[in-house]
């Protein structure tokens, strides 16, 4: 599935490239703010077999972005900051209850995306796209927190160094569809994270764990200045 949306991002962009040599139809920049919903979910792929996610967990990301649009081509960069929080979870774990894991980020997010935009009728002001691209993650707080509903005589706790084991850098996959309604954009997109958010043992005597992140993003943002 990534060698097949990695190869739509190099078509669009070749595509976007080939219609500069001819007759462009429209041209426009647009500059804008957004405001973003994340649902994320932190996936254990292998390790810690004893855990599993509490699902999706909601946060939020406010920023702006620039839009290019060369004929139905686009190409919208974004930069945004905010928060994305994650729970895996244990009923039972070395003879300790409840054992939960929580995760807690801020980032800012540089999504670089590409698509292609198609006008509703005659009215340019309402248009619907398909946009796909990386997405670039900086790390620049994080928060790890370790709590049990009911502990014996060996109760768990997190690895000597776990606080400051996360990358500060990360990248993943994003693609989605958008609509236009004159100056108001309503985005909604699915992003799978290509990288791990950390390497390392998070609990004494329980081992290192395969992790990956899945988030839902849904956006609304306000279109300030278009010129042609």
């Amino acid at each position: 599935m990534i060698r097949s949306l990695m190869f739509l991002l190099a078509l669009l962009c070749s595509e976007m490239l080939y219609a500069q040599s001819y007759r462009i139809q429209k041209q426009e920049i647009g500059f804008g703010i957004q405001a973003k919903a994340i649902l994320s979910r932190m996936e254990i792929v292998s390790g810690l077999e004893d855990f599993k996610s509490e699902g999706y967990k909601a946060g939020m990301h406010f920023g702006a972005f620039i839009r290019l649009r060369s004929a139905n081509f686009l190409f919208q960069p974004e930069v945004s900051y905010g928060t994305t929080c994650n729970t895996i979870y244990a009923e039972e774990f070395s003879g300790n209850e409840g054992v939960s894991i929580k995760f807690k980020m801020r980032s800012f997010q540089v999504p670089m995306l590409v698509g292609y935009g198609i006008d509703l009728g005659e009215e340019e002001n309402k248009t619907i796209k398909v946009l796909v691209g990386p997405v670039f993650d900086f790390i620049t707080k994080h928060e790890l927190s370790l709590n049990t509903e009911r502990t014996n005589a060996s109760p768990v706790a997190l690895a000597t160094g776990a606080e400051e084991a996360f990358n500060e850098f990360g990248i993943g996959l994003r693609f989605g569809v958008a609509l236009d309604l004159d100056k108001l954009i309503i985005n909604a997109y699915y992003e799978h994270k290509l990288s791990k958010t950390f390497d390392t043992v998070l609990i004494d005597d329980a081992g290192a764990f395969e992790n990956r992140h899945h988030q839902w993003v849904l956006s609304v943002g306000l279109l300030l200045w278009k010129a042609n």
